[in-house]
């Protein structure tokens, strides 16, 4: 009886592992991510938890290193979320395919994520970003993702403060060129169910530089939209004036300077403006690209874009690129722009449109404390007939 007891025990153990769901599983990581951390007392730069199952539990495993890209002799450490966490030896063989992968991600874009709340409204039924309309016809289109609710859902219209309701007319595909490539893209088509509340909504706007969304009713429980004045792309640049730039120098450190910067936004509250910024930051031997709120005389959030960081630059600055764009070289053109600003339980929602020569980036970022966590983020080609 003894064995079978242990035998049962074991299955039961196994089991309760193979059924860990992915939700589960994130719980698992973010729960021991800080700890984790402060052990490596801030060394580790980079984490993989994609197809990594590193023990052979079946569950997916948590690999972090010192180097983007690591390999055998680099320093690594592992651990086994189906066993709440405990430190494993990983060995080359399991190291060496994630070395050719793309999957690695910093471990505060990671960290950021996972501190959002399971059932995150913004995540479950994530807005529609109407990349394409024309007012004077009625018609909103925004592109159809495979994970989102079906069209019907898609209640309201909100754009600035302003909501209104609209109809969803069906889910289409739009024929595209691009560089001779054919390109399918799908699309969702909505109007507003009152057509006379159009010239209101998008009052000093044309269908270009406007871009609602298309959100649930649901999603309007737990959203408030706000009123807010912002730049509007292709006003001339508004650079941070000089109040705002010691607040943000004191707060990144005085042996940066300021090269480049763009007011985006100002948000009025009953305490104070909340301005926002785009700002490039240098020093003697690094870069810094971000998005600032400034508010009650201090830094109150700021987002930092990896992506375009950079070091090691001459003294000249000449091979800086922070303000370039992969695609076409031309970032200093193409600055964000605040479509929409919604408070949440969870904290303000700020809605971005970034645009290049071939499509445009939608993203969410949401201010959570001092930081901004970017919660969704899209890219989306342009139509060429």
């Amino acid at each position: 009886m003894k064995r079978i007891a242990i035998i049962f025990a074991l299955c039961a153990a196994a089991m309760s592992c193979w059924a860990m769901t992915d939700d589960e599983q994130d719980r698992m990581v973010w729960n021991h991510l800080g700890d984790i951390l402060i052990e490596d007392e801030g060394h580790t730069a980079y984490m993989y938890f994609a197809n990594t199952d590193a023990d052979g539990d079946g569950i997916d495993d948590l690999i972090i290193s010192t180097e983007s890209r690591p390999t055998a002799g680099r320093v690594f450490k592992a651990y086994s979320v189906g066993k709440n966490m405990a430190p494993i030896t990983v060995n080359t063989s399991v190291i060496e395919p994630l070395d050719h992968s793309e999957l690695w991600s910093t471990t505060e874009y990671i960290a950021n994520r996972w501190s959002l709340p399971a059932g995150d409204i913004t995540l479950q039924e994530p807005p529609i970003f109407i990349s394409g309309m024309e007012k004077a016809k009625n018609e909103f289109i925004g592109w159809r993702e495979s994970n989102y609710p079906p069209g019907s859902k898609y209640t309201h219209m909100v754009f600035k403060p302003h909501v209104n309701e609209i109809r969803f007319v069906g889910d289409d595909r739009i024929f595209s060129s691009l560089d001779g490539d054919t390109l399918w893209q799908s699309v969702r088509e909505f109007k507003l169910k009152d057509p006379k509340v159009v010239a209101k909504m998008f009052r000093g706007y044309t269908d270009g530089n406007a871009v609602p969304v298309a959100v649930t009713r649901n999603f309007l429980t737990t959203h408030q939209p706000l009123q807010f004045s912002r730049w509007l792309s292709p006003e001339p640049v508004r650079t941070v004036d000089r109040s705002a730039m010691q607040i943000i120098l004191a707060h990144y450190g005085m042996k940066y300077s300021i090269m480049r910067s763009q007011w985006l936004a100002t948000l009025p509250t009953e305490v104070g403006n909340r301005d926002y910024y785009q700002v490039l930051l240098v020093g003697p031997k690094s870069a810094l690209y971000a998005t600032v709120c400034v508010a009650e005389g201090t830094v109150a959030s700021a987002y930092e874009y990896e992506d375009y960081s950079e070091t090691g630059y001459k003294s000249d600055l000449s091979d800086l690129n922070m303000f370039e764009s992969d695609v076409d070289g031309l970032f200093s053109e193409h600055l964000p722009e605040i479509m929409c600003i919604m408070q949440t339980d969870q904290g303000l929602e700020l809605y971005f449109r970034w645009t290049s020569m071939e499509g445009t980036h939608y993203s969410v970022v949401r201010e959570v404390g001092t930081r901004m966590v970017l919660v969704l983020d899209e890219y989306h080609y342009w139509m060429f007939g």
